[in-house]
């Protein structure tokens, strides 16, 4: 099992604790929000504030990221996270929490969040094996997974019986700060590239980055295919709640247990996907999981009643977890080492753009089509974008996940 080694088990235990505490950030957050205000418009903007970052400034996030020593980047991003949600609790003691201060507090948090990410997963393939990285990279996955899963039920458990939402803060802060302690313990040592310039220098390095994710043949179907589920997928969060109200029935606790199912079926699949990894093409990996949401979210489309739903959901997200795992090993065995950090930047924001569009798109299709309609399209269209992406591979050339060390992007 991967996380034999050292190294890698601190990172992604410090990483499942903190991911956890980020949920709970979330949660309290957009529930004291929206109990402070009573707008739904000012608590989408707790969610506006979380995902402008990767948006805005994911296409320069990743020069830092090459430029420094990744572990020290990362450890700095977890005390300064810590430092940041600490200031909510603080001012709520003081009767100086302002709205305009949560929008900043998460907008600087999630800009953080960025840059970690991006070293992050710049830092994976120097913590294992190479023959290792896939699974690496699912168990990883499966952080983001356990946070989604398990941080919502406790948060709301916590709020109920917390004087304010705003407490729950302290044991995110805590998150962060044993982080930072796990990186402290890595025996690992980055080489910074401790490259200098201003400006114009760092957008310069920037473009490369950004050019090196599209020039590539194979990144760039890695893109589309990014790109392509989050948009069509993301909006789940908004069909599901709409899918139990007025299909099945079965109110708000439906809706848990369809959210609940998706994140389960996203978790086995990261547990089972460093033994497919090696069982299937790296392509038929990807594309089939993809195949398999769409039918599944296709079939629920058709389901009368929750427990059906739940199923599907669960199978839907199955492939989820394997297909990222084995895109995430593509992306860093076909960019160059110095390049990492600004090409999983760069991918990063390209996809988080996808994601409040398709939210944008479907919120008010719902209203008009129904939320059986919305979901037969959202798997009618993941299986049209599955065919496209398995054939543009193809073309391409079928990827491998052996070891290899790029010199430089293909077609750079």
């Amino acid at each position: 099992m991967v996380l034999r080694h050292r190294d890698f088990r601190l990172l992604w235990l410090g990483q499942l604790l903190s991911k956890t505490g980020s949920q709970f950030n979330y949660i309290a957050l957009a529930w004291l929000v929206l109990q402070t205000t009573g707008s739904a418009m000012a608590t989408g903007g707790v969610y506006l504030a979380q995902v402008l970052p990767a948006a805005v400034l994911g296409w320069v996030a990743g020069v830092p990221v090459d430029r420094a020593d990744r572990r020290k980047l990362m450890f700095h991003c977890d005390w300064m996270r810590a430092v940041l949600v600490l200031v909510l609790p603080i001012s709520f003691a003081l009767h100086s929490l302002q709205e305009w201060l949560i929008y900043l507090v998460t907008f600087a948090i999630s800009a953080l969040s960025l840059l970690f990410y991006a070293a992050e997963k710049s830092v994976i393939p120097a913590l294992v094996p190479a023959e290792e990285l896939t699974e690496a990279n699912a168990w990883a996955e499966m952080t983001e997974q356990f946070g989604a899963l398990v941080g919502p039920v406790v948060a709301g458990i916590l709020i109920a019986v917390l004087p304010s939402p705003v407490h729950i803060l302290y044991l995110d802060a805590a998150t962060f700060a044993v982080s930072a302690v796990t990186l402290v313990l890595l025996a690992w040592r980055d080489h910074p590239a401790r490259a200098a310039g201003g400006a114009g220098q760092m957008l310069r390095e920037a473009r490369e980055g950004l050019a090196c994710l599209l020039k590539d043949p194979l990144l760039r179907v890695v893109f589309f295919t990014a790109a392509t589920v989050n948009f069509l997928v993301a909006p789940f969060t908004v069909v599901f709640p709409v899918l139990s109200d007025r299909v099945l029935h079965a109110g708000a606790a439906g809706f848990g247990w369809l959210m609940g199912a998706f994140g389960a079926g996203m978790l086995a699949g990261s547990l089972a996907a460093g033994r497919l990894s090696r069982a299937l093409r790296p392509a038929n990996l990807i594309y089939g999981g993809m195949a398999l949401l769409g039918c599944a979210l296709a079939a629920i489309a058709a389901c009368n009643e929750l427990w059906p739903a739940v199923a599907l959901a669960a199978l839907a997200a199955t492939g989820i977890g394997p297909s990222n795992a084995v895109i995430l090993t593509l992306v860093q065995k076909a960019t160059p080492e110095r390049l990492l950090g600004r090409v999983f930047a760069s991918l990063s924001a390209l996809v988080q753009v996808a994601v409040p569009l398709g939210v944008a798109l479907v919120s008010p299709l719902l209203d008009l089509l129904g939320a059986r309609s919305v979901l037969l399209g959202m798997g009618l269209g993941i299986l049209l974008a599955a065919g496209l992406g398995r054939l543009w591979l193809g073309m391409v050339g079928e990827p491998r996940l052996e070891p290899s060390n790029p010199a430089e992007c293909s077609g750079s």
